[in-house]
């Protein structure tokens, strides 16, 4: 059976066996396959040609009509079909190594919706094409060629439209439970993000972005938010160390050196009684997904190893940061693409991440990005290289920087917003034990009331 190591054809066996497997297990691919109506012919040329049994799991997925199938109902179903001579006994073993298959593995459910439409194109024109070498008939082969292009063509989205008029009755938007960060005024500000919405926090290196997007997922978890942290330039160790320097104030830089006093100050703070609570709630909503050593990746491979942490521990977060930009791989990047085309392409297709679900469960995504060039506290659109489309899918860009690694003065503020006014924040940074604290703001937000806040 086939792993997932890189996007398979749609015309190769490998493609169909690890289809199945997302029908099986993807609402996601179950909603857009039955969009186009796939159904276990099209996993057939004929009585010789094609598998019977991948025909016989397309056909229980549409009797039982949910997703994911839990395997001992996929199961049940297979064997009503040996039972009614609709499988040969022949069958049996290739059916059991197929579900073990299916019920195992990593998953990439955004590669299969997306090439869907192929699929059904290539099988049932195969089929066409297979049709014709038997009958010979031109005329009927072209005739039924232009048919599956306009069917297609009908399905292709058809079902995730809507009509709605609007003056019939109000339409009220939906309560927004949004996410928050935990840094007080900036929540204030922008009331995080809503399930599905993604923000970017960009910032030149030394600039304070890491230690802000630690501190995300640390407050939210701490608040009993599901939390994840993508690491792609750092070590989980080092993210651990941030965590520890912000939860038992212990600098840092001790910590990253593995000093003595270190190790026994940690080893002191694990062990205390007082910290017992503080740690169980980070133990239970935080976790680390360290893939430095995997980079370059995509956002379809960062998306699949969310999805097997899922389905190995039940972890499903509701927050996700991501660090960082730069280290993530367009699906499609052309020879010609520069750095900022590339990034543009990945900045993308992180939206496409945030609209996605784990196990039922939607989340919001920060993606932190380092900017090129020397660090500042302030910068604009222009200092970015390709920020136009960069910045083009994001609900919301912020900027943090601070004028030399040696200041402890932090701004935060807008660079593109949808759903708040711009703003501009004051922080002092302390990075060794890796705390924001506002500072107190002049201008439209002081006059709105907003006041000085410690996050954490």
């Amino acid at each position: 059976m086939p792993e997932i190591t890189s996007n398979p054809e749609v015309n190769t066996d490998e493609y169909v066996e690890l289809l199945l497997r997302h029908l099986v297990r993807c609402p996601e691919v179950w909603k857009k396959a039955k969009e186009f109506h796939l159904v276990g012919e099209d996993f057939m040329l004929d009585e010789e040609f094609g598998m019977a049994v991948y025909k016989a799991v397309v056909d229980s997925l549409y009797e039982i009509d949910e997703c994911p199938v839990a395997p001992e109902l996929l199961g049940l179903h297979l064997s009503k079909r040996f039972a009614r001579r609709e499988l040969s006994d022949t069958l049996e073993g290739p059916t059991a190594d197929l579900m073990v298959f299916l019920y195992e593995g990593m998953t990439m459910p955004n590669y299969f919706v997306k090439t869907m439409k192929a699929f059904v194109q290539h099988r049932r024109a195969s089929k066409l094409v297979f049709s014709y070498q038997q009958q010979k008939d031109p005329a009927k082969l072209m005739e039924n060629m232009q048919q599956l292009t306009v069917d297609i063509a009908r399905s292709d989205g058809v079902e995730g439209g809507e009509l709605m008029n609007p003056w019939i009755s109000p339409v009220f938007s939906a309560v927004q439970h949004t996410i928050h960060t935990g840094y007080l005024s900036f929540d204030q500000v922008t009331n995080g993000l809503a399930p599905g919405e993604y923000g970017q926090v960009i910032g030149y290196s030394g600039g304070g972005k890491t230690a802000w997007g630690c501190g995300i997922v640390y407050q939210q978890a701490a608040n009993l938010v599901d939390a994840s942290f993508v690491s792609l330039e750092a070590t989980p160790q080092e993210i651990c160390n941030r965590w520890y320097a912000r939860a038992f104030n212990i600098p840092y830089t001790e910590l990253h050196k593995g000093s003595m006093a270190a190790r026994q100050s940690l080893t002191e703070a694990f062990n205390n009684p007082a910290n017992q609570q503080v740690i169980g709630w980070l133990r239970d909503h935080t976790r680390i997904e360290g893939l430095k050593g995997c980079t370059p990746i995509t956002v379809d491979q960062i998306y699949a190893k969310l999805v097997q942490t899922y389905e190995t521990l039940g972890f499903r977060p509701r927050l996700l940061v991501i660090d960082q930009l730069q280290f993530i791989e367009p699906r499609m990047r052309a020879k010609s693409d520069q750095e900022w085309q590339a990034e543009k392409k990945a900045a993308a297709e992180v939206d496409e991440l945030s609209h996605m679900s784990i196990g039922g469960q939607d989340f919001c995504v920060w993606l932190l990005h380092q900017a090129k060039g020397k660090l500042k506290r302030i910068f604009t659109r222009e200092d970015l290289d390709g920020f136009k489309g960069i910045i083009h899918k994001a609900d919301i860009t912020v900027g943090i920087g601070r004028e030399n690694q040696q200041s402890q003065d932090f701004s935060i503020f807008s660079i593109k917003t949808r759903h708040c006014p711009d703003f501009s924040l004051s922080y002092l940074g302390d990075l060794a034990h890796m705390r924001f604290e506002a500072r107190a703001t002049t201008g439209g937000l002081a006059q709105a009331g907003f006041t000085n806040d410690r996050a954490g």
